[in-house]
Parts: C-alpha cells; sequence; structure tokens
C-alpha cells in the first residue's frame, strides 16, 4: 500500500513591468488564436487600467505553487 502523499505549498511572486506582464498574458493561447484585433484591443485596454492601478509601471504577480509527492508500492 502507498503512504499518504505528501504535500507542500510554496507562495511566491515577482515583479515586472507592465509591458512584460502583457507579452507573457499575450503568449497564452487565448490571445495566439483570438482575432489580433480583438486581442490588441484587449491588451491596449489591460494597459491603460494596469496603468491606473500602477502608475510605476510595475506589478508584481503572485502565485502558489502546490508540490504533492506520492509513491507507489515496488512490483513484487
Amino acid at each position: 500500500m502507498a503512504d499518504a502523499p505528501l504535500t507542500h505549498r510554496i507562495p511566491w511572486s515577482r515583479r515586472l513591468t507592465v509591458d512584460d506582464h502583457l507579452a507573457n498574458l499575450a503568449s497564452h493561447s487565448l490571445f495566439l488564436v483570438a482575432d489580433a484585433a480583438h486581442a490588441r484591443d484587449f491588451l491596449d485596454r489591460e494597459r491603460a487600467r494596469l496603468l491606473q492601478l500602477f502608475p510605476d509601471g510595475h506589478v508584481e504577480e503572485r502565485y502558489v505553487v502546490d508540490l504533492v509527492l506520492t509513491t507507489r508500492p515496488a512490483c513484487a
């Protein structure tokens, strides 16, 4: 029988420019397959909104990584 899974949660963050944040967002498949004009319009509106919220031009992206380790019994 396998042991109970081991879990570990790791919060982390990174600070980057609004333009870098938007470039990362634009690389997601939703934007890659979307109509180019619609994607550009959304990203332009998002840039304007982010610069209102973060006038220094930098955002902090916060993440949490959940690690789960499980084992399986060795074959007999």
